[in-house]
Order: structure tokens, then C-alpha cells, then sequence
């Protein structure tokens, strides 16, 4: 796949920018841009990177902040017409409002040679391979940094799996779509975070100390909203929940059954390798860098100390805090709902609705966690095969749906109180996890 850069000049009120928006065709003028050239060497999907530059001036003199890419497309090489050597390309994410800042851009470009013959023009297209190709590919950070700016779509190349991506206020998400189904995964930032909560948290366990540091030296992905019952059925073709509804997030699936939807998925998507969660990223995008009970952007009535059952879907006779009584809805709500919010990073209904699988063995406490985030898969003792459950539910005191609350159960076990939330990426997280002893039948929690 070739990736070929389409710049244009910003100016106020320009056609291209107003016109700019997801699922939108543009047609790329053959005259007196060069587009015949590259309408001949160009194959159909080849990616489209769209680039603003600044209002005035020549490339010498213009700051580097002063535009971004402000979009992704495919090619759409059916579209032209045999006389007509025009370049036509579908949008699939526009975010001309916020773009996303390429500080080495100018430079990089302008020392490659320019843009275009017609550079400083209204618009410029370049094809990018060899060396050219390094100058989007460079934007990647070194490995090491924990540039939180840093995104694995930043550079214009979205995974050959991902059916959709783009960038919202909550930051940069990307799509996967099985039988005309879609779920998000967003994306979670390098960084560093104490998971646990502290000795003085109100109603804390032992089991949720002692803080430990977790440093993530990579990002990695998760899904906005748990697997919702579409998107499972789309998959697996099984129908195991209580609550019926599409929208609805799956339930009654136990850590092995949902071992075998990702074992599913990733076989019918070669390179998309999902898993669950270790416990340390599901806390993590859980607290999206908050340090109170509750993330402060879902439960803001009382900054994050404590919730109300209009925030998190909870069994509203057992508040938490100066949270009060409040509704028991006593059955799940949709994974992006209009009464709820999300968090800080785009994830819905991590306190509550459902208490979501992790990869990690069940140990008592932290001790011992890994201090890269990797879930724990070797036992803490004979027999012990539990694995780790977050989030709380529906049915749950508002306690349990705290960021730091913990709970274990059998892999073989399922329950309309249980689902999951699957991510991908991250050093030390491997896909798939070592299978427990077996010997515990599935039954009802």
C-alpha cells in the first residue's frame, strides 16, 4: 500500500475544509497539480494523509505548529472518469478542528525535495515511499518515552484491521467491524500511575493495597464500551445473555467463554490479537490519571469522591460517601448510554453495569504486581485458578465500583453480573493467557 500526503493551504472559509467531514468523496484536481502522474501510479485504497498547512507565506517562514493532519482517506480510483485524470478519495476521519500537530513536518518535507512542482500552491501531493515514507514515519517517538502526545496513528498509518479511526475530544480511536457490527477501541497513553487505593480510602480492602507504581513505557488499546451482545453474536453466533437488547453489553459469559471469542476473532483477523486485560491496564484506563475513588469526569457531582446512581448504574440503596440513595435500574444499560458519561479517555461504564474478565491469576494483594503491568499468570498457591473481575455492576453496592475494588471468581463460572472489555498491545502483556486447571464446570455465579 502506497500512502500519498495531500496538503492543502488553510485559508478562512476554504471549500475543501468546509466540505471536510467523514464519509465525504473530494476530487483531486488534475490541473495544474499533477494528479495525472500520480492518478497512474496510485491503486485503489492506497491511504490518504491530509495535511494543513498555515494561511501565509512560503515554507522557509512558517512556524511548525501552524497546521496538522487533519484527516485520513482511502483512494477511490473508481470514481474518475477515463478522460479525466482526477484522484478521488473517501474521508473516513476529519478532525479539521483540532488537527494534530506534526512539529517536524515543514522541515522534513522541505528538505525531502518540496511538496509539489506548484508548492507554494493551494494544494500539493506527494507520494510517500522509500525515504519520503520515513518523513510520516518518523513521527514515531522512541520507544522508550513516555510521550503521552504519542499515538500509533499519528503517523497516517491506521492497522490493515481497523475498519474506521479518527480523533475526538476524549482522543484517537480506531474500529473493527465484523458483519456490518462496529466497536471502538481508544486508545491509553504512555504513563506512569499507583494502582491500589490508599490506606485512608473510605471502605477499602486489603486486597486493593499496596499502592504500586505501574509504568506503561507503551500505550495500548481497549474497547470503548464492553462487547456489546451484536458484536459477540456477530463473532461467536451465540446469544448467552439475560437482558436482551443489541446495544446491550454481553453478559452470562464466563473468563474461558470469552477466551474463545477472542480466540475467534483473532483467527478471522490476522494481526488484531486481542485479549483481556491485565488488571493493571483495566485500572489505569479505569482512572484515566485520576487518583479518587471514582473518576471525576463520570462522577462529578462529587469531584470523584463518591457517586450517585444517575452517574454509574449501581444498586442505588447502598451509596457510597455523600453519594445518597438513589435509583436500582436492576438490569444493564447500553455501553454508550445519553444518561451516563464517559471518562477522561472516551471509556464508558467502568464503574458499574458490569464487572469486566482480566487476565490475571487471583493474588490477595499487590505485592509482587508487575511493575510493567503485565497480568500475573502464575497461581499463588495450589489449585487457586480465580481470576480477577473490576468494575462492579448493576446489582453492586456503589462501593464495588470503585477504580481499586477487586473481586475473584472460578474461569469456568458466568453470571448476568459479568462481561468484558478486551484490549490490545502493550510490552509484556502477551495475547492470550495460559489456560487454568481445569475442572470447574460452567455454571450459573
Amino acid at each position: 500500500m502506497t500512502v500519498w500526503l495531500v496538503q492543502y493551504r488553510h485559508e478562512k472559509g476554504r471549500s475543501l475544509e468546509k466540505r471536510l467531514a467523514a464519509g465525504s468523496v473530494e476530487r483531486w484536481p488534475s490541473k495544474p497539480y499533477g494528479a495525472a502522474r500520480i492518478s497512474r501510479e496510485a491503486e485503489e485504497n492506497d491511504l490518504v494523509v491530509i495535511w494543513r498547512t498555515i494561511d501565509q507565506g512560503r515554507p522557509d517562514n512558517r512556524p511548525p505548529d501552524n497546521g496538522g493532519i487533519v484527516g485520513w482517506g482511502r483512494l477511490r480510483l473508481e470514481r474518475r472518469l477515463q478522460s479525466q485524470p482526477e484522484i478521488y478519495f473517501e474521508t473516513t476521519h476529519a478532525f479539521a478542528e483540532s488537527p494534530v500537530p506534526r512539529h517536524e513536518v515543514i522541515a522534513a518535507l522541505r528538505e525531502g525535495g518540496g511538496v509539489s512542482n506548484n508548492w507554494p500552491g493551494p494544494y500539493g501531493l506527494l507520494r510517500l515511499h522509500s525515504e519520503d515514507e520515513s518523513v510520516v514515519r518518523q513521527f514515531y517517538p522512541n520507544e522508550e518515552s513516555l510521550e503521552p502526545m504519542w499515538h500509533p496513528l499519528a503517523s497516517g498509518h491506521p492497522p490493515d484491521w481497523a475498519s474506521g479511526w479518527g480523533q475526538d475530544e476524549y482522543g484517537v480511536f480506531v474500529e473493527i467491524t465484523v458483519q456490518d457490527v462496529s466497536q471502538r477501541l481508544r486508545w491509553c497513553p504512555p504513563g506512569r500511575f499507583l494502582m491500589g487505593s490508599p490506606d485512608d480510602e473510605s471502605q477499602r480492602t486489603r486486597a486493593e493495597g499496596p499502592q504500586t507504581e505501574i509504568t506503561f513505557g507503551k500505550g495500548f488499546w481497549l474497547f470503548e464500551t464492553t462487547v456489546t451482545q451484536a458484536f459477540y453474536h456477530a463473532v461467536t453466533q451465540q446469544e448467552p445473555s439475560r437482558f436482551k437488547g443489541q446495544g446491550l453489553p454481553v453478559e452470562n459469559v464466563s473468563w474461558r467463554k470469552a477466551q474463545d471469542f477472542l480466540d475467534a476473532i483473532n483467527d478471522a483477523h490476522p494481526g488484531l490479537d486481542l485479549r483481556l486485560p491485565s488488571e493493571a491496564e483495566w485500572e489505569y484506563a479505569c482512572r484515566a490519571g485520576s487518583t479518587t475513588p471514582f473518576e471525576p469526569n463520570v462522577a462529578r457531582r462529587h469531584a470523584g469522591m463518591s457517586i450517585t446512581s444517575d452517574e454509574v448504574n449501581h444498586d442505588g440503596n447502598y451509596p457510597y460517601g455523600e453519594g445518597g440513595k438513589g435509583e436500582y435500574r436492576a438490569k444493564t444499560v447500553a455501553g454508550r448510554n445519553a444518561g451516563f458519561r464517559p471518562n477522561k479517555w472516551g471509556f464508558w461504564h467502568m464503574h458499574g453495569n458490569l464487572y469486566e474478565w482480566c487476565a490475571d491469576h487471583w493474588h490477595d494483594d499487590h505485592t509482587g504486581a508487575a511493575p510493567d503491568g503485565s497480568p500475573r499468570q502464575a497461581s499463588q498457591q495450589a489449585n487457586e485458578s480465580s481470576r480477577v473481575l473490576r468494575g462492579g455492576s448493576w446489582n453492586d453496592f456503589a462501593r464495588g465500583c470503585r477504580s481499586a475494588y477487586r473481586r475473584r471468581l472460578a474461569p469456568g463460572k458466568r453470571g448476568v453480573f459479568f462481561g468484558f472489555r478486551p484490549a490490545r498491545g502493550q510490552q509484556g502483556a502477551q495475547a492470550g493467557a495460559a489456560e487454568p486447571p481445569s475442572g470447574s464446570a460452567e455454571s450459573e455465579a
